[in-house]
Formats: C-alpha cells, sequence, structure tokens
C-alpha cells in the first residue's frame, strides 16, 4: 500500500511526539467537541510551560487552519477568539457533517508537540416520512412505512397506536456520512379501520430526550356491502363445508377459489373441473360449497370474493388433520437376558404430529422422541431402552398414540418382548410310591428361549427300558417292574446353554392281598397296608419310651427308700436325735444334721 508523503510526516510528527512524551511533561492538550449540524463548536488547546514557540491549528484534512493566531485557510466560519500563553480557542460556526474529524494542535519546541482534537457531528432526524404501499380494501392488509431519510448516528424509529408499540421492520441504508433510517409495519385492517391514527414516533441522541413525531390516518375502503368467511377444519377423507355469508348483496359478482387462486365457480357456475367440489347452496345471504373426500394438499386459504366497486374478499382457512394409524413398534436387535432392549414406536404420517407414550403395566416409560417432515405430514418416533432379563420374555409393552383427530380415543400396539436366555429344567413326575404294573408318566417342563428342537431322555449307566414312550417331553413307562428303577434324565439346550434334570424311580413289590367276603375289602387292605405298618412302629417306638421312664422311676424310688432308711436306724441309737427328729424341734443353735 503506497504511503503518502503527508502521512509519513504525520507519522515522524507522532513519533517524535511520543518520544518527547518520554524525557518531558506535556506541553499541549485538546479537548473533544461534540455539537450539532448547524451549531456552533470549540475547539480549545491548552498550552502549558509555553515559551513563544510557534502554534498551528490544522484541520482533518491537515490544512492549516491559525499559524500563531494569523488565518491561513481562507473559510470565515472559523474564528480566532483566544491567543494567550495557556490557551488557543478557536470557533467553527454553522457545522456541518464534513467538518467532523481530528483537529490538530501543534506546538513547535525543539520537538514538535501535537494533540488531537476530535470533533462529532451529530445529525438529529427531521420529522418522519409515512409512505403507503398501496391502497388497501377491508379485510386486506395495508403496509405503512416510516422514514427518517438523515441522521447520525442512526435515528430510532417505532409504530405506535392507541400508545402500544407495534413491531415492525427496521432498515437502513447508507448516504455518505448520513444515514437514512425506515420501519416497516403490516396492519390486517377491516373496514373499523379506517381513519385509525398511528404515530411514527423518532429519537436520536441530537434531540436530548425530545421526540420527533408523524401521525397517519389509516385510509380503509369498503362499501355496504361486505362478505365473511369461516374456518373449517377437517379430519383428511372426510367432508370439508366452505361458506361464504353475504351482506347488503345487489347481483354482483361472487368468484370462490381455492388456495392456488384457481376459480373453483364463478357466480355459481362450475370452472375447475374437480367434482369433488359441489355447490350445495348459492343465495344472497349465503354461497356454500361442499369438499368431498378432504386431502392434505387442498389445505389452505380458499377466498370467497365479491366484485363491487372495490373487490372485496374474505379467506376461509381450510384445515386438514391426518390422524394416525395404529403405531408400529421396531425392535433394534434380538437381545440375551442381562442386556438392553432398544425398542422404537413410530407413528409414519400425521398433522399435526401425533404424541407418543409407552406404558408397561399401566405406567408410562419416558422415552426419547423425534419428528422428520413428509411434506406436508410428520413421521414421529419414541425410542425406549429396557434392561431385561428372562423374567421379562413376554412381558407386554404398549405403544400409545394420541392425536386431536381421534377426539380423546387413542391408537394402540401391544408388543411383547422377546428375551432369549438358556433353557432351565424340571421334571414334572406322580405323586406317592409306585409300583409294579403301575404306568409311569414323566413330564419334562423347561423354560427357554428358543425352546430346544429336541429333548433327550436317558437313564444313568444304563439304557431307556425297550417299553419306554416318548412324545415331546412326554416319557411313559407301562407296566413297571423292578428292572426299570434308576435314574431318569432329562436334557435340553439351546445356543446359550444347556441344562438337566433327574428322577429317581424305585418300583415296590405289590403286597398280599386280604381275602374278604367284601369285594372291596382286598383293595382296601391293599391301600391303607403301608399306614398300618408305618402305625406298627410308631406303637412299638411308644411302647418302648414308656417302658424306659418306669424303670427309670423305680429306680429313683428305691434309692431314696435305702437312705431313709439307715437314716431312721441311726436314731435307734441316739436318744437325743431321734427325739430332735419326732418332734421337730430346733435348738438355738439352729438345725443339726447327723451323718451315720
Amino acid at each position: 500500500m503506497a504511503v503518502s508523503f503527508t502521512d509519513f510526516l504525520v507519522f515522524l510528527e507522532i513519533f517524535l511526539f511520543t518520544l518527547h512524551g518520554k524525557v518531558s511533561s506535556q506541553a499541549v492538550q485538546a479537548e473533544n467537541v461534540t455539537v450539532t449540524e448547524g451549531g456552533q463548536a470549540e475547539i480549545n488547546c491548552k498550552l502549558q510551560s509555553y515559551d513563544g514557540s510557534i502554534v498551528v491549528i490544522q484541520n482533518p484534512h491537515r490544512q492549516t487552519l491559525f499559524f500563531n493566531g494569523t488565518r491561513a485557510l481562507k473559510d470565515e466560519r472559523f474564528q480566532m477568539v483566544q491567543f494567550t500563553p495557556r490557551l488557543v480557542k478557536i470557533v467553527l460556526s454553522n457545522v456541518r457533517v464534513e467538518d467532523e474529524g481530528g483537529y490538530f494542535c501543534q506546538l513547535y519546541t525543539d520537538a514538535t508537540l501535537h494533540q488531537v482534537a476530535t470533533l462529532t457531528v451529530l445529525v438529529p432526524p427531521a420529522e418522519p416520512e409515512v409512505e403507503v404501499k398501496e391502497q388497501v380494501v377491508e379485510a386486506g392488509v395495508m403496509e405503512l412505512t416510516c422514514i427518517a431519510p438523515r441522521s447520525k448516528p442512526p435515528a430510532t424509529l417505532r409504530w405506535y397506536r392507541d400508545r402500544r408499540e407495534i413491531p415492525g421492520v427496521t432498515s437502513q441504508q447508507d448516504n455518505d456520512k448520513t444515514v437514512s433510517v425506515s420501519n416497516t409495519i403490516r396492519l390486517a385492517v377491516s373496514r373499523r379501520d379506517d381513519r385509525a391514527l398511528v404515530t411514527c414516533e423518532a429519537t436520536h441522541p441530537a434531540l436530548r430526550g425530545q421526540r420527533k413525531i408523524t401521525q397517519h390516518a389509516l385510509n380503509v375502503h369498503f362499501s355496504s356491502q361486505a362478505v365473511q368467511a369461516e374456518n373449517v377444519t377437517v379430519t383428511e377423507g372426510g367432508q370439508a363445508e366452505i361458506n361464504c355469508k353475504l351482506q347488503s348483496y345487489d347481483g354482483s359478482i361472487v368468484v370462490i377459489q381455492n388456495p392456488h387462486r384457481q376459480t373453483l365457480f364463478f357466480n355459481g357456475t362450475r370452472a375447475l373441473k374437480d367434482e369433488r367440489f359441489q355447490m350445495v347452496q348459492f343465495t344472497p345471504r349465503l354461497v356454500k360449497i361442499v369438499l368431498s373426500n378432504v386431502r392434505v394438499e387442498d389445505e389452505g386459504g380458499y377466498f370467497c370474493q365479491l366484485y363491487t366497486d372495490a373487490t372485496l374478499h374474505q379467506v376461509a382457512t381450510l384445515t386438514v388433520l391426518v390422524p394416525p394409524a395404529e403405531p408400529e413398534v421396531e425392535v433394534k436387535e434380538q437381545v440375551v437376558e442381562a442386556g438392553v432392549m432398544e425398542l422404537t414406536c413410530i407413528a409414519p404420517r400425521s398433522k399435526p404430529p401425533a404424541t407418543l407414550r409407552w406404558y408397561r403395566d399401566r405406567r408410562e416409560i419416558p422415552g426419547v422422541t423425534s419428528q422428520q417432515d413428509n411434506d406436508k405430514t410428520v413421521s414421529v418416533s419414541n425410542t425406549i431402552r429396557l434392561a431385561v432379563s428372562r423374567r421379562d420374555d413376554r412381558a407386554l409393552v404398549t405403544c400409545e398414540a394420541t392425536h386431536p383427530a381421534l377426539r380423546g380415543q387413542r391408537k394402540i400396539t401391544q408388543h411383547a418382548l422377546n428375551v432369549h436366555y438358556a433353557p432351565t429344567v424340571k421334571i414334572q413326575h406322580p405323586p406317592g410310591v409306585m409300583r409294579e404294573g403301575d404306568s409311569l408318566s414323566l413330564d419334562c417342563i423347561i423354560s427357554a428361549n428358543p425352546l430346544p428342537s429336541t429333548v433327550l431322555w436317558s437313564r444313568l449307566n444304563d439304557s431307556l427300558p425297550e417299553r419306554t414312550e416318548t412324545q415331546g417331553t412326554l416319557l411313559t413307562i407301562p407296566r413297571l417292574s423292578a428292572l426299570d428303577n434308576g435314574t431318569y434324565v432329562c436334557e435340553g439346550h439351546n445356543q446359550y446353554g444347556r441344562a438337566a434334570d433327574e428322577y429317581t424311580l424305585v418300583v415296590y413289590d405289590i403286597p398280599p392281598v386280604i381275602e374278604s367276603k367284601d369285594p372291596g375289602a382286598s383293595v382296601e387292605a391293599q391301600r391303607y397296608v403301608p399306614y398300618s405298618i408305618i402305625g406298627g412302629v410308631l406303637a412299638m417306638l411308644v411302647f418302648g419310651v414308656i417302658c424306659v421312664l418306669i424303670v427309670t422311676i423305680w429306680c429313683s424310688v428305691r434309692q431314696k427308700g435305702s437312705y431313709l432308711t439307715h437314716e431312721a436306724s441311726g436314731l435307734d441309737e441316739h436318744g437325743e436325735v431321734q427325739e430332735a427328729f419326732l418332734n421337730g424341734s430346733e435348738t438355738r443353735e439352729g438345725k443339726k444334721e447327723y451323718l451315720l
């Protein structure tokens, strides 16, 4: 980048000033000035320890204004009003934006010293201007723009109606050293808004708290005739009625248009060849059309237009609801016990988006919801993660979808959890004692997912009896004998593990049958033989216990009687002791014991 000679001198002066400031005190000071355009600015250069050196004042273009009090630049707006050893003051009248910048106070001592007084020029806005984009008829939208064509810094514009601010869109455009500011609003208007007042206010630092205000009266065209339209909400596939209500109808043309501004009916005559639209009523008060088999693409604003002196129109907004179908449940991958199962519930198409919730045992399971736009509908999904065990296999979880079009109803999908786990085996056997001639039936109950493809029956250290019949999990041995004794094993396995259970079979002999006149006596005797044997054993045990108790008591009584006999014989030999024994008296020394 090229450097001019003037820029080089400025740089050199600043460098020398900096160098000098390190070895001596500053000898010149300048003050910044802010002034409004057209006003008067005072530029002061304060001197310290002035020794009569040359003082030069320069403008932002480095043109010399005054050389030691002598005018150099022929601009009568600059006046030297004071030149003393302490202060050099010049006055600039009728300040312009072009005057803004740094004014140099230079003192030529051994090293040139200078200070810059920055002049800032404020340009306040004039009263704002209001522009209307185009004439608006009732039920239309009016666009108003408030403009402050020239200000510095940019003015702030605000719209108000009835002391309430109206949000608008602000834009700026640079004009050399000033800025043009605009604020645009859009108002939906009716005949009641005609002649209503809106206000544009401009604020700016140069106005010192004051405001520049412009009021504007709205101009809304309307006629005695009017048209009204009603919004409609319908479920996809249903039927929608679009009503255009007329007031003071004088026979003017009535046109109904779809959201694409295609004419459906012109004064009752069909224009668009779509048989789903039918004109069912055309009277001076009401124009009604019916749309059957509504689609999402039919949604939008339907225009009821009345061609009077000024075209009047109202928009009937058709909203189409798309209820969700029954939710779909997707499982990310097959899960083994102690793992984490990820389930996603999906409502692939709805409008507005359906709400999906997961439940288990009537308790909601928190999930993560996501949405994806599909043109005019939305696909919604809700994903949950569950830590599962084998007890969760075949447990039911429910995904519920709710939607405004369902009117309080819910679309529900139940899903049975599929948790894989290793097998456990339990043999179910008949109760009681097995005897010769009985039939044995064992059931191998296996809990596993997936179930084993085959169930393996075996007998430890031996083969299965030839009479054995196996069918699925059942093992049957008819006509048992002692040769069938042994431990029977049921085994099952899948890809996650192997398990087995055992059953020990003991076959007892058939007890003898007691003959009796009663034909059923032998059967009863056979049935109750085990219980009689057990009763006999218990009776013998009780008898033995009683005998032991009798012997123990007899021995104890015999030993005590012997002791009393010896004690009585000793008393016969000692009369004093005998008397004491018989009378039971006590001496002062207390009871004495005599040992024989």
